[in-house]
């Protein structure tokens, strides 16, 4: 049986794939991955590292000067995660170009690294999740209403959700999970004020969560995410409920509308509302409009 040693020294590339448990903690799950690391080192220098593990947005800058700092010099640094299928899509790169072999095997796309971590999970989601909700989940003001908040806290999202609890994607899973629910919580909380500073009682306010149907709506499947949001705002509202963006006569005697894509949007202005507020579920804080 070859040898660490021996396989790394014969190799002009170190491909980086540890399992790390500390799921909750990002500081923790940082300090294992470095005790993966540590023991590579010794063989890194002047070799391509190529980090195969599907991390949070920012962590393979932190892996990269880890390196660097341990060697003296910053290594010939790949991003390219593995996907569940075993292909890899996209490649980022800081330090040096990608080794031929792999731009050869894959195709993948070459970008930045931050750029690459935010695609390939932004890919791995929409390769699950209906249109509405996809989005990159690891980086920061979306284009998109709901795209961070959204995308990734998804029961449907299997790869994280079935996923050993120790790997790398139940790790994205969990943490976008918890991001989402902070979202709600923000969003729930602005809407309490915004109704109160409308001389409205929380109590009384009736509220229509809009949304555009896509293939899966149209199938009867009904979006994880808008059971969750019917969780969490119904347990501080009374009176929800949810309007196709093509059923608007639904809307009437609304006070508030929440609105959650360009799509919903765009169909929500060909007809006046005659509600108080409209919701734009921007992430991270969403915008009200006050109406009257």
């Amino acid at each position: 049986m070859i040898s660490l040693e021996q396989a790394l020294s014969s190799s002009s590339e170190v491909v980086f794939a540890p399992r790390y448990r500390s799921i909750e903690d990002p500081d923790a799950r940082i300090q294992e991955i470095r005790s993966h690391l540590e023991i590579l080192l010794p063989f890194l220098k002047d070799k391509t590292v190529i980090n195969a593990l599907p991390v949070g947005h920012g962590e393979n800058s932190q892996m990269e000067e880890f390196i660097a700092t341990r060697i003296g010099s910053a290594p010939e640094y790949v991003y390219a995660p593995i996907e569940p299928g075993g292909s890899i899509r996209y490649i980022g790169v800081r330090e040096g170009d990608s080794p031929k072999w792999l731009l050869e095997a894959t195709k993948g796309e070459v970008m930045g690294i931050e750029e690459a971590e935010a695609a390939h999970i932004d890919n791995a989601l929409s390769l699950m999740v209906p249109a509405l909700i996809r989005g990159v989940v690891a980086q920061g003001p979306p284009v998109g209403y709901l795209r961070d908040a959204f995308s990734g806290a998804l029961e449907s999202f299997l790869v994280g959700a079935n996923a050993d609890p120790g790997s790398s994607a139940y790790s994205v899973y969990t943490l976008v999970r918890r991001s989402f629910d902070e979202y709600m919580r923000r969003l729930t909380s602005s809407l309490k004020d915004a109704i109160r500073e409308n001389g409205m009682k929380i109590s009384r306010a009736r509220i229509a969560v809009l949304w555009t149907p896509d293939e899966d709506s149209a199938r009867g499947d009904e979006l994880w995410v808008f059971e969750r949001v019917r969780e969490l705002l119904t347990s501080t509202f009374v009176d929800v409920t949810f309007v196709r963006s093509d059923r608007l006569l639904q809307l009437d005697r609304k006070d508030v509308v929440l609105v959650g894509t360009k799509a919903d949007e765009e169909a929500l202005s060909r007809r006046k509302f005659e509600g108080r507020l409209i919701v734009r579920a921007l992430y991270p804080r969403p915008e009200i409009e006050r109406l009257h």
